[in-house]
């Protein structure tokens, strides 16, 4: 694997020995969040500052996403973040109500660490569909970074 940031995420979301890190499904949001944020820094996301990547965002907007993702003071992504023992699927409307709240928001995703589901806005601008839905321990490593980089990487907005 190479070594960078992206890996050794993969590798502490799955319990890579070489890490000794806790299990992943006894991880706290916040700890999660850190994964996140080394993901977010991988894709060029200026991590330190709160004007590109801005943790519990609570202004005009409903609900106070985990991370909002900005580029030239415009939301282009909204984060929410949950524990591993959370199912996703029971958030689902959380992360669609903050999408719908901030129109200007190109892409939303809900994480719990092992899954990552990425939502975006279909051909009609209410019309928000999932386009990828990525399993850290099921995926192969190829699959994860194709799919990061597509929907993370700050040089595609």
């Amino acid at each position: 694997m190479v070594d960078d940031e992206l890996s050794r995420a993969i590798d502490r979301i799955r319990d890579k020995p070489t890490f000794k890190f806790q299990d992943v499904k006894n991880m706290s949001e916040a700890s999660i969040t850190q994964i996140v944020i080394g993901i977010l820094y991988h894709h060029g996301w200026g991590v330190f500052n709160p004007n590109e990547v801005e943790p519990q965002f609570n202004k005009d907007i409903k609900g106070r996403p985990d991370i909002v993702l900005k580029q030239s003071m415009k939301i282009k992504c909204l984060i929410e973040i949950k524990n591993a023992r959370q199912d996703l699927n029971k958030h689902k409307k959380q992360i669609i109500g903050y999408l719908k709240d901030r129109n200007e928001a190109e892409l939303g995703i809900l994480t719990n660490a092992v899954s990552w589901k990425f939502y975006k806005r279909g051909s009609e601008n209410s019309n928000l569909i999932e386009v990828a839905d990525v399993n850290i321990i099921k995926h192969p490593d190829s699959y994860i970074k194709q799919i990061f980089d597509e929907y993370l990487s700050k040089y595609k907005y």
